[in-house]
C-alpha cells in the first residue's frame, strides 16, 4: 500500500491530494491514501523546506512517499527541483519522493480546460470567449494566477455588486478546479505534468519492490 504525505507551499494546494492519488493509482499503485498534513497543529515547525519534511514525518511516521509541491514560479524548474533534492537530503528522507513542480505556478494545470472553468463559474453553459493561451503556449503563461482570475470572472458573464462577490470568491473556485483535475484532462500534455507522471511512476516503482 502507498502511504504518501504532500506538502505544499500553502494550504490552498492541498487539493491537489486527489489528483494524487489517481496519479499513483495510475503509475501502478494497488492501494494509495494521500496525507495532508496539517502542520499548523505542531509545535514550532519553522518555515524552511527541510523543518517541515521532518514535522511531517513525526506526524504520519507510517509514510513511504512524499509529495513535494512547490511553484517553478519560473519557467525553469531546475532551482525548485534542486531545492527539493537538497532539504530531501538534508532531512535525510527514508523513502522516495516526487517533485510536484508547476510551470509557472499550480494555475496553469487549471487553464487547460475551458469547460471546468465554467462549471467552477456557475455557468457551464455560457458562451462569452474566455481568450485563453493555445494548450502548447500554457506554460509561457508569466501570471497564470491572474489569468485564471479573469477567465472565471469572464466565464461567470456576470456585472456589478454580482461579479464583485464572484471575485471575491476566488479561493473556492480555484478549489473547485483543483477538486476537478484528472490525470487525463487536457493539461496531462504539458511538460511539468509529464515530468510529474514519470517521477511518480519510479518512485511507485521502487516503494513497490
Amino acid at each position: 500500500m502507498i502511504r504518501f504525505l504532500l506538502i505544499t507551499e500553502g494550504s490552498s494546494d492541498a487539493n491537489l491530494l486527489s489528483v494524487l492519488e489517481m496519479l499513483c493509482l495510475e503509475c501502478g499503485a494497488g492501494d494509495v491514501r494521500g496525507i495532508y498534513p496539517d502542520l499548523s497543529r505542531l509545535p514550532h515547525v519553522g518555515h524552511r523546506l527541510a523543518d517541515k519534511l521532518r514535522a511531517a514525518l513525526k506526524y504520519e511516521p507510517g509514510a513511504n512517499l512524499v509529495f513535494i509541491h512547490r511553484d517553478a514560479d519560473a519557467s525553469d524548474d531546475a532551482p525548485r527541483r534542486a531545492e527539493i533534492e537538497q532539504s530531501a537530503a538534508e532531512v535525510g528522507l527514508p523513502f522516495p519522493h516526487v517533485p510536484v513542480v508547476p510551470i509557472h505556478v499550480t494555475e496553469a494545470w487549471l487553464l487547460a480546460d475551458v469547460e471546468a472553468i465554467r462549471t467552477a463559474a456557475d455557468n457551464p453553459r455560457g458562451r462569452a470567449a474566455l481568450n485563453l493561451p493555445a494548450l502548447q503556449d500554457i506554460q509561457g503563461v508569466r501570471d497564470p494566477k491572474s489569468l485564471l482570475k479573469q477567465a472565471l470572472c469572464t466565464a461567470s458573464e456576470l456585472s456589478g455588486r454580482k461579479l464583485d462577490k464572484f471575485q471575491k470568491a476566488f479561493g473556492r473556485k480555484r478549489a473547485l478546479l483543483l477538486d476537478s483535475l484528472r490525470c487525463d484532462g487536457l493539461h496531462a500534455s504539458l511538460p511539468a505534468w509529464q515530468r510529474l507522471k514519470r517521477d511518480t511512476e519510479a518512485a511507485i516503482a521502487r516503494v513497490t519492490a
